[in-house]
């Protein structure tokens, strides 16, 4: 499916500017993949997360500007004399041409030079809410992005090193180079690798830093007292927490179902089945009934959809969802 139909034009405007419903977003987004075109869609919305933040910091000089020219205008009697009207570009409508835009031309701004807190340029960010993400670095390096989390990364790496920062929670596949280690800055932490393949945690809500390590070998340094470092290999799970590294045995068997998308529930409270699916598809369920958390729920998943899944909960226990913008509701079905 090559964006060629105007029923495409409109549905990728939809998309990017969020006005699917989550039903459609799934549905569109696997005839993308389907169609080989969801990489293109990922870089759309890189684009599109540059083009809001370069709105976001020149908004206000663009709307000083229009109002200095309709008054230099008005003032040489050039506009006639009637109730002046003042218009604004929605956010959608932005989204929709900048889409568009991008789509057409085939243009990417990854020249285009933001500034980060630290106040040097030519860095990136990717951000994520109520969603996922995947962020392909300059090196061939893959990071995927859970919800609610922010990477900050440079277009191109130095000559000594492949440094970026990281807050909330990611999976990272390294392309290997031992000549240029890997060092992800989290929390108070510091995680180094050559290549290799693991999932990092790192809320700014709470100093602790967890990684799991799928494949390869990861050094985990806290920032704080005396750089005393522990090693993950493929399999090992660290922590660093109250300024110590230390190793830990993992015992969640759905603390990599955001990644994987196989889910393991066995006599689970519905209260930690809503925990476990927020975080694992990115999304802010609610139990509005708390009766709801009374019940335990039993079901295996792989790969299926978080439609699919509540579904299935809501003809179990005879519960009802309400969709409410970004927000999911359960409550117990009235009779």
């Amino acid at each position: 499916m090559r964006v060629e139909n105007n029923k495409y034009w409109d549905d990728i405007s939809k998309y990017t500017s969020g006005e699917m419903s989550r039903e459609e977003k799934e549905i569109f987004e696997n005839l993308m993949k389907e169609a080989g075109d969801f990489e293109l869609l990922n870089k759309v919305n890189e684009d599109l997360e540059k083009v809001n933040a370069v709105k976001e910091m020149y908004s206000d000089k663009v709307n000083k500007g229009w109002d200095n020219l309709y008054n230099r205008l008005n003032k040489e009697n050039l506009i006639p004399h009637t109730e002046p009207k003042v218009r604004k570009l929605s956010n959608s409508i932005l989204f929709k041409v900048a889409a568009a835009v991008l789509l057409i031309v085939g243009v990417t701004i990854s020249g285009l030079y933001l500034f980060t807190k630290s106040g040097q340029n030519g860095m990136n960010y990717a951000q994520t809410e109520y969603n996922q993400k995947t962020v392909y670095l300059a090196d061939g390096s893959v990071v995927k992005l859970n919800g609610n989390s922010k990477l900050v990364y440079p277009d191109v790496f130095n000559e000594t090193s492949r440094e970026v920062e990281l807050v909330g929670e990611a999976f990272f596949d390294i392309a290997k180079n031992p000549e240029k280690p890997f060092i992800i800055k989290a929390n108070n932490a510091e995680i180094k690798v050559l290549g290799t393949s693991f999932n990092v945690l790192a809320f700014k809500e709470t100093e602790l830093v967890e990684v799991f390590v799928k494949s390869g070998k990861v050094s985990v340094t806290p920032l704080e007292n005396g750089n005393k470092s522990i090693v993950l290999q493929k399999g090992d799970f660290g922590k660093v927490q109250n300024k110590k590294a230390s190793k830990d045995v993992l015992s969640d068997p759905n603390y990599m179902s955001w990644h994987s998308r196989k889910l393991y529930f066995v006599e689970t409270p519905i209260k930690e089945v809503v925990e476990i699916l927020n975080r694992s598809y990115a999304c802010n369920i609610a139990i509005n009934d708390t009766s709801i958390n009374n019940y335990n729920f039993n079901s295996t998943y792989d790969n299926a959809s978080l439609n699919t899944i509540l579904e299935s909960i809501c003809t179990s226990y005879n519960i009802e969802k309400i969709e409410d913008n970004h927000r999911i509701i359960l409550q117990n079905r009235h009779k």
